[in-house]
């Protein structure tokens, strides 16, 4: 177990001050410092995510620069990337800064913005059945 504010970084077996990006068949990729197992991790745990600009595994990610835990490859990425996966579309939640797959009750997806807000923009609608803003109410 590495001391305090260090990490068991596998690639050079040494406890290290922050984790590298190592190379994994031919591509550069980010590992994290889990402050859980004090290991660099390719994935951070759940319920933590792993901020790019600093290769920690957070609890939270920031609201400066503006980034939201996406469970998708448990990474902070911003708004523009906090859409569609596999088809299933996420939306950034400013208040748990995590991306959804439907915003909580109160506020609404704006399937324009991808993000979940108060109030729908102009010439739109709430549907409180699935939490979206919606052109046309349905039938």
């Amino acid at each position: 177990m590495c001391p305090v504010d260090l990490w068991a970084d596998n690639s050079t077996q040494a406890c290290v001050g922050g984790c590298p990006d190592i190379t994994i068949g031919g591509v550069l990729t980010d590992t994290y410092a889990d402050n859980i197992t004090h290991f660099c991790v390719l994935t951070c745990p759940a319920p933590n995510f792993g901020r790019k600009d600093n290769n920690k595994c957070v609890s939270q990610c920031p609201d400066t620069p503006n980034l939201f835990g996406h469970p998708h490859g448990r990474i902070c990425v911003d708004v523009t990337n906090c859409f569609a996966v596999g088809g299933v579309p996420y939306y950034a939640d400013d208040v748990s800064r995590t991306c959804v797959q439907k915003c909580p009750l109160t506020r609404w997806a704006d399937t324009n913005l991808f993000k979940c807000v108060y109030t729908c923009p102009s010439n739109y609608f709430r549907n409180n059945n699935d939490q979206t803003c919606v052109i046309n109410c349905p039938s």
